[in-house]
């Protein structure tokens, strides 16, 4: 059975919390034994679900995450790939620039989690 897991960043602390996305009224709230009895009220714009899928390292990939890997590329040896894991008309997809594909294995096998939108949106600034 797939795992369904959410995270958000905590409106308390600005850690991230990981579990069951509960929405009370206008709040959201992640709710994991590992944050007591009351959970964690996240800020609901950083909340995003877990696909499914782990990086070449094992790590978890979310929404929102940034991904990066080499590119096969003869003319730019050393070039890398960066995308971001967004959800998309026919499921997860890693959004480049102005293009956006569905993950694959390739993704996988190649890719890391490199950091994510919320913490690290530098990361996704073009070079000029």
């Amino acid at each position: 059975m797939r795992e369904i897991l959410f995270r958000g960043k905590r409106v308390d602390n600005g850690t991230w919390a990981y579990g069951d996305l509960l929405h009370c009224d206008d709040e959201m709230e992640i709710d994991s034994e590992s944050l007591g009895e009351n959970g964690g009220y996240i800020i609901p714009e950083t909340v995003g679900q877990y696909t499914g899928l782990k990086d070449r390292n094992g790590t978890r990939i979310f929404e929102g995450d940034i991904l990066e890997g080499d590119l096969e590329d003869n003319l730019d040896p050393g070039a890398k790939w960066r995308s971001v894991v967004v959800w998309g008309k026919f499921g997860w997809n890693c959004k480049g620039g102005h293009v956006s594909l569905p993950i694959d294995e390739f993704d996988i096998k190649e890719g890391e989690v490199i950091g994510n939108i919320h913490d690290n949106p530098e990361l996704m600034e073009v070079e000029r």
